[in-house]
Formats: C-alpha cells, sequence, structure tokens
C-alpha cells in the first residue's frame, strides 16, 4: 500500500508527524509531493523536531519539469494529437506550475471556443494563454 501526498508543502509539522505516523502503525509506504518548500522543509531544516521523519526517508527524486513524455501523456488524455497544437502545450508545460498550467490552459480554450480539445489549434491556446496572464 502507497499513501500519496500532493501538495505536502502546506501541510505543517504536525501533519506531518501524523503522516509519519500512518506510516509507523501501518508499514505502508508514503509519498510526499510537493514544491521546494517541502524540500527545504524536510533537507534544509534538519532540526531535532523532523528527526524520526528524515531518518524514514528512503529516497529522494527532485523534479523540476516534467517530461517530454508526461506533456505527450497529457496531450493524449485531452485527446489533442502530435502537432502545431501539441507544440503550444508542451511550451506552456515548460514553465513553472507546468502540467497543472497546460492542462488548464487546454480546459479553458475549449470552454471559451466551444470545441472539444482535439479540435483545438495554436491559436486557441495562444489566445486562451494571453487571456490567462501566463503570456
Amino acid at each position: 500500500h502507497i499513501l500519496i501526498i500532493d501538495e505536502a508543502e502546506h501541510a505543517e509539522e504536525k501533519a506531518i508527524e501524523v503522516i509519519r505516523s500512518i506510516h509507523d502503525l501501518s508499514g505502508c509506504a508514503i509519498l510526499l509531493l510537493g514544491n521546494d518548500p517541502l524540500q527545504k522543509t524536510i533537507y534544509g531544516n534538519r532540526e531535532a523536531s523532523l528527526a524520526q521523519l528524515f531518518s524514514r526517508i528512503t529516497f529522494r527524486l527532485p523534479l523540476k519539469q516534467p517530461t517530454k513524455k508526461d506533456v505527450d501523456e497529457l496531450c493524449s488524455a485531452w485527446g489533442i494529437p502530435p502537432g502545431a497544437t501539441a507544440k503550444v502545450v508542451h511550451d506552456v508545460a515548460r514553465r513553472p506550475g507546468g502540467l497543472r498550467s497546460a492542462s488548464g490552459l487546454i480546459q479553458f480554450a475549449a470552454m471559451v471556443v466551444k470545441k472539444s480539445p482535439a479540435e483545438l489549434t495554436p491559436e486557441h491556446l495562444r489566445t486562451a494563454h494571453s487571456a490567462l496572464g501566463m503570456a
């Protein structure tokens, strides 16, 4: 069993201790996903209060941006074929908040132009990008 906690950078120290207790009591693996503040909380502090958690960390994998495959799969999930429209999605996904921003952009563009994501053009995405203030 695995307990996956997204946006774990928002967890306060007491919540992190509860998560550690869940691991201790159940033996299940814990996967904490979060931005840089999570890394700083766990690895930067090294305070005694987090020592029990730190000693249980087996593996860490910092990811700065999604891979090409990640973005290809996002496009595929939305029904966007390879090509010019997918390239715009890739460009957006390389920025901070990548996959979430790209997914939100696709959803917003499809809603505005009243088309399915598979029918979106690069121009639809660029216009939505500007309208959302992402440019």
